[in-house]
């Protein structure tokens, strides 16, 4: 006759162990990724705002100089802006371009009308080539 002694499980073998070290460390890994990238994705979408907001006051300097003070200005006008980017300080040269035409000519516009577009482009941290650019329609006396 074989008498099996009855043995209580008091904890966790290595393999269960092991197992539950490898998925913490796989939710770890990932949750750490997404965190890079979404901090990354908010300095890019900073420096944007910035942009655009430059341009926005530059074109409502358009606007209250109207389309008789308005002037080209092809060359572009450089400013620098300091943004705090993920604790980092950064200085990022904006250059700002103003473009005068006559409105497409579809549909018809009344002569008067010139469209003035603001563009202003950047370099993003990581070296790329940026812009953003606003349009209005300003009025003018008629020919």
């Amino acid at each position: 006759m074989v008498i099996r002694a009855v043995r209580r499980r008091k904890g966790y073998n290595m393999l269960e162990a092991i197992l539950g070290s490898f998925m913490l460390a796989m939710v770890v890994v990932y949750s750490v990724t997404v965190w890079i990238t979404h901090s990354k994705a908010v300095g890019k979408a900073r420096l944007e705002m910035l942009a655009l907001f430059l341009a926005s006051q530059r074109l409502e300097e358009c606007i209250l100089n109207g389309i008789e003070g308005q002037t080209e200005d092809k060359v572009g006008t450089i400013y620098s802006l300091t943004a705090k980017v993920n604790g980092n300080v950064s200085v990022t040269d904006y250059t700002t371009f103003i473009d005068v035409f006559p409105p497409p000519a579809s549909p018809a516009m009344p002569p008067a009308l010139r469209s003035v577009r603001v563009r202003v482009t950047w370099k993003d941290p990581n070296g790329n080539a940026r812009q953003v650019q606003v349009e209005t329609l300003l009025a003018g006396t008629p020919p």
